[in-house]
């Protein structure tokens, strides 16, 4: 018991001397195992992203007052016609 209450964080003051009480270690102890966990879970989230392939711009059906026509040219600089990956 005494073991536990020298965990005591918050410990109160008696006469300018430290009382650890069984209470202030369990709540020392609570607040070390929160703080962990959230440590340990923004970790994970940062070592693991979570990535999402997919742009959603608008869930209405198109129609021709909604529509937003759009043209891409993409173009490939120093690319010889003859490279195997562009022909089906």
């Amino acid at each position: 018991m005494n073991a536990l209450k020298r965990v005591d964080f918050y410990r109160k003051y008696t006469n300018e001397d430290r009382v650890s009480t069984l209470l202030g270690a369990c709540f020392s102890l609570l607040t070390m195992l929160i703080i962990l966990t959230l440590c340990g879970l923004e970790l994970s989230i940062y070592m693991y992203p979570h990535l999402n392939r997919e742009v959603v711009i608008d869930r209405t059906p198109p129609t021709q007052e909604n529509t937003l026509p759009m043209n891409v040219k993409i173009a490939f600089p120093k690319v010889p016609c003859n490279c195997n990956f562009a022909t089906p």
